[in-house]
């Protein structure tokens, strides 16, 4: 698949962004919108799912939201097990990775299955990286990360340190930085609203 086709389908927009990990970025997507067209979405699950089929999977486990929605249609396409990790900002909301992530409740039967995670789109890849560990804490074996889109190198460099499979249908090009070395906040560039 051509990245720019699920750009497309995500409702790609440029302009400078803050991000849920707290790094900038110069792209948007919609994944929200996404999921409002589930008939442009059958297609591209099912590809992602035959590619996740070949590690092997007993569950699958996706980030809330999109990733939980990719997840779960994956699972039930593969016909394995679901789970889901949740979010929550902390306290101070600052900086980088501002966030605390939590597995659901029915996660303590994870021991010893194998389990790919899967999100909608990885960029930094810190939902990813809480959701491995969180698999890990209860004693999950992880085989893969997986994701309809990976952003620049951080999503194959997190796999390959993780020793886990990396599938992905496109990845596209899109630097993320540093909140002080944002080329974009030393423009004066405004941030723009998602």
């Amino acid at each position: 698949m051509e990245p720019d086709d699920l750009l497309s389908l995500m409702g790609a927009r440029r302009g400078h962004f803050v991000f849920e990990s707290g790094y900038h970025g110069d792209l948007w997507l919609d994944l929200d919108g996404m999921f409002a067209a589930p008939a442009q979405l059958a297609s591209i699950l099912n590809d992602l799912s035959r590619q996740i089929a070949a590690v092997g999977p007993d569950v699958v486990c996706g980030p809330m939201t999109g990733g939980a929605l990719v997840a779960f249609a994956v699972a039930t396409k593969l016909e394995v097990g679901f789970r889901w990790i949740y979010r929550e900002q902390t306290p101070s909301g600052q900086g980088l990775f501002p966030y605390r992530y939590y597995l659901d409740a029915a996660g303590a039967e994870l021991a010893n299955q194998r389990v790919v995670v899967v999100d909608d789109v990885i960029n930094a890849g810190s939902a990813t990286r809480e959701t491995l560990r969180l698999l890990r804490e209860q004693h999950a074996i992880p085989v893969a990360v997986a994701a309809l889109l990976t952003l620049g190198q951080a999503p194959e460099k997190l796999a390959r340190d993780e020793g886990l499979d990396l599938v992905t249908l496109a990845n596209a090009e899109s630097p993320l930085w540093m909140p002080d070395h944002c080329p974009l906040c030393a423009a004066d560039e405004p941030v723009t609203s998602a």
